[in-house]
């Protein structure tokens, strides 16, 4: 019996969570995140390993000679922009001709961190290993191929050093780089690399120009390397990925892709294809918790265009564990390959991008060109999330931020208003459950007496049961049945959980005391070194200071534990059993502080505050049940809450269910 009721709480829960997911669905729908199957391209794991700093020229598809005409010294140091706050520039980035290649791109309205605010955040940097530097941006080759579409020669271009010029005008700044190759002493085609960086934007306009110097037809496709250098900002786990936006031919709007790079690590090329055969790539790049860099292919009025793009791949170039490097995460890239690109003698063809270097912030990626490309898929939520929900959780909490001027108090104001509305989802939940215990526990010497009885017959016992429930009017899933409610909380909870994790705008935002950064751990001592816990280490990162909000929660938990309403004890259980029980719900409340040890603390902030509210609630929930068994029933009162009402109808249901299998037996 026992098991019946357990497997048909587990169905009611199922199928009310995937009821409630797809009535979100139906209504509020998000373009899905599609995971496409991996695709094999680039250099084997041999060469890769051999490759990670650069990539060395290939060899002429003929025997006709190529000669590079290039500048004769390199400049690792070409800057446009400017970080300094106030200055008019949102960024500063720094070029080398080697490659023609972005070296950083460093943020000035964006701290560095919060003991170092003066210095701007350094989204963009090199990935160093013992044989060099790889930077972003280079273009890795140039196939040039006949008009009839045979191939020429295949030439690198990313270990070459490109001749240059900066130009300064009044709304901003660019470097304009270019190489010439020739053939057979004659020019044959000029490729320039054109970067601009204008006042007052988070853009890095990126052009890539073939000017075809003979006179001849000629084709060329470009395998042009994306960015790299892109931190981890979550001490607890890797957040880094590479994202793509994908457009489906017959369906309108853009959908996403993403690789993490363990999923690349697993491939023998270390290199996965960013969508299916029928979808098209027009934007991909790199993210982390807070931040993104974020490349797009437009046409020359800036629209969004892949017309020029054959497919786009998810790249990291290298997996050995013992090259010494800081962070190999760091070298997680794109690949991106144009379609043949024709140009007439003597004729120019270009190709645009347009680089977004800044925050994952809802304000930016819900206006604009950024809401156009869906920008927005690169917020990070887990399966069970409402995305919907969760935007209107982070809504709130920024228009709480408005009033408060404190994320701190916005976030407890935000918590007080979630626990306030599903009130009467819990005191329901609750009460009912409580009152069907101890219905049950009435029944109880009745129930041991029909198990006495029929001790050597199940069938009997168990029709016996249910005529005893039916004259006694208990409806035995009444326990089961009173946990629904408290599932419509979870989606709630979950989209809240979600939008105080990863909302960009709690970054560097203090709240009071010792807690100067709500999307930080709120170290009250910093150690000089850190520290590994076993087991823990591997899910919560590791120990670098002492954080004074986690053991508040653990504290917390515990004492939510003590106050929560208590199942009756069932006579015939072992104690041994119930002692037990009550050692893991007290084990699991002081596991998950410890979870929670390393994680933000505006979430941490937020689960102190809906504890503490929490045991307020149950100690209130607790005294009205007092009350209502000491009370005597008033014939007078109406059926309850609309919450009582569907539970008596489910009951009802459930016990035609139970009367309809009695009688088939």
């Amino acid at each position: 019996m026992e098991s019946r009721r357990l497997i048909t709480a587990i169905m009611l829960a199922l199928l009310f969570w995937i009821v409630l997911q797809q009535f979100s669905a139906k209504f509020w729908p998000a373009p899905p995140k599609t995971e496409v199957p991996a695709t094999t391209s680039g250099p084997t794991t041999q060469e890769a390993s051999t490759q990670m700093a650069r990539t060395p020229k290939t060899q002429p598809a003929s025997t006709q000679a190529v000669f590079l005409d290039q500048d004769k010294s390199r400049n690792d140091n070409i800057t446009i922009g400017n970080s300094v706050k106030g200055n008019g520039y949102k960024m500063r980035t720094t070029f080398s001709n080697f490659g023609a290649s972005l070296k950083t791109a460093q943020l000035s309205d964006y701290a560095e961190s919060v003991s170092d605010a003066k210095q701007g955040y350094r989204l963009i940097s090199p990935v160093e290993y013992p044989s060099g530097e790889r930077y972003s941006l280079s273009t890795e080759k140039l196939i040039l191929m006949d008009d009839k579409g045979n191939e020429l020669f295949t030439v690198g271009l990313d270990d070459t050093k490109w001749f240059y010029k900066v130009a300064h005008n009044a709304d901003g700044q660019q470097v304009r780089f270019w190489i010439d190759i020739d053939r057979k002493g004659q020019k044959l085609m000029r490729v320039g690399k054109t970067f601009e960086l204008k006042k007052g934007t988070l853009d890095l306009k990126f052009n890539i120009e073939l000017e075809n110097l003979s006179g001849e037809n000629l084709k060329a496709v470009i395998r042009q390397e994306g960015l790299v250098g892109i931190r981890k900002e979550d001490p607890r786990s890797e957040d880094r990925k590479v994202y793509a936006g994908l457009r489906r031919s017959g369906r309108d709007g853009i959908q996403a892709t993403s690789a993490l790079r363990s999923d690349l690590l697993k491939l023998a090329d270390q290199m996965r294809r960013m969508g299916a055969v029928d979808e098209q790539a027009v934007w991909a790049g790199q993210t982390n918790k807070y931040f993104a860099a974020l490349m797009a292919a437009v046409d020359d009025q800036g629209k969004i265009s892949g017309k020029l793009i054959d497919y786009v791949d998810a790249k990291t170039y290298s997996s050995e564990p013992d090259l010494g490097v800081p962070d190999l995460g760091k070298d997680l890239s794109t690949i991106w390959v144009s379609k043949p690109i024709s140009v007439g003698p003597q004729k120019k063809a270009d190709m645009n991008f347009d680089l977004y270097l800044g925050p994952k912030s809802h304000t930016f990626f819900s206006q604009g060109k950024y809401l156009e490309r869906n920008y927005s898929l690169t917020f990070d939520s887990s399966w069970c999330t409402m995305q919907w929900l969760a935007d209107f959780m982070a809504w709130l909490l920024n228009k709480l931020f408005l009033v408060t001027r404190n994320y701190g108090i916005a976030i407890i104001l935000l918590v007080v208003i979630v626990r306030v509305v599903l009130h009467p989802v819990s005191k329901s939940s609750q009460v009912n459950m409580m009152r069907s215990q101890r219905q049950m526990q009435k029944l109880h010497p009745k129930i041991s007496a029909l198990k006495e009885k029929y001790k050597n017959n199940k069938e009997g016992l168990n029709k016996a049961t249910m005529e005893l429930y039916k004259a006694e009017g208990v409806n035995p899933a009444g326990q089961i049945l009173g946990c629904l409610p408290m599932m419509l909380q979870m989606p709630i909870w979950i989209a809240l959980w979600t939008a105080l994790n990863n909302t960009f705008e709690l970054r560097h935002q203090p709240f009071f005391f010792w807690i100067r950064d709500l999307a930080g751990s709120d170290a009250l001592i910093h150690f000089s070194q850190s520290y590994k816990i076993p087991l823990l280490s591997g899910m919560i990162g590791d120990v670098q200071d002492l954080n004074v909000l986690p053991v508040l929660v653990l504290l917390a938990f515990i004492v939510q534990q003590v106050f929560s309403p208590q199942t009756a004890p069932n006579p015939d259980a072992d104690p041994s059993q119930a002692k037990q029980q009550k050692f893991m719900m007290y084990f699991m409340s002081i596991f998950m502080g410890l979870i929670f040890y390393n994680a933000p603390s505006g979430l941490n902030l937020y689960i102190l505050t809906s504890s503490l509210l929490g045991v307020v609630e149950n100690k209130r929930i607790r005294q009205h049940l007092e009350d209502e068994q000491n009370r005597p029933p008033d014939p007078k009162k109406k059926n309850g809450s609309w919450f009582d009402k569907i539970q008596k109808k489910m009951e009802q249901l459930a016990q035609q269910w139970e009367d309809q299998k009695t009688a088939k037996k």
